[in-house]
């Protein structure tokens, strides 16, 4: 859809969709772009679908539900880069995980494509800078 439609048709189906049949909306199409946690029931991150989506120009996907325990990080699947941006902040899952304390955390992304993560169940801010990354070859 991405695609063959461009971001702005996406942005209007979630916008109808979320106004709507919530149930309908989160477990759609739509909103599966946007989850991102890959879940057997949703529809695969492929090889086809990751190269569909560079041509459009995305490459790095920022999302949340991932119940990290030790701040943000930066993972590569299917290549596509994916900067998970959640930390551990619910009490019942910092019990859960054995973690001490209240949970905090804030990712940062500059307009020059820096993006610095700190989280409270890691010593030091993680700092990306992506200047020497290629985005344009295939990852």
């Amino acid at each position: 859809m991405i695609d063959e439609n461009g971001i702005e048709h996406i942005n209007e189906l979630f916008d109808q969709q979320v106004n709507g049949d919530l149930f309908e909306s989160y477990y759609g199409a739509v909103a599966n772009t946007m989850r991102t946690k890959y879940r057997e029931v949703d529809m695969p991150l492929s090889t086809h679908g990751v190269e569909r989506v560079h041509r459009r120009g995305i490459h790095v996907l920022v999302h949340g539900h991932r119940n990290l325990c030790h701040g943000q990080r930066i993972m590569l699947r299917t290549g596509m880069l994916h900067i998970e941006r959640d930390t551990t902040m619910d009490c019942n899952s910092r019990i859960k995980e054995g973690l001490n304390g209240l949970g905090a955390g804030v990712t940062i992304i500059n307009p020059d494509k820096k993006i610095v993560g700190i989280s409270a169940d890691y010593l030091f801010a993680k700092v990306f800078t992506p200047n020497t990354l290629d985005l344009s070859r295939k990852l």
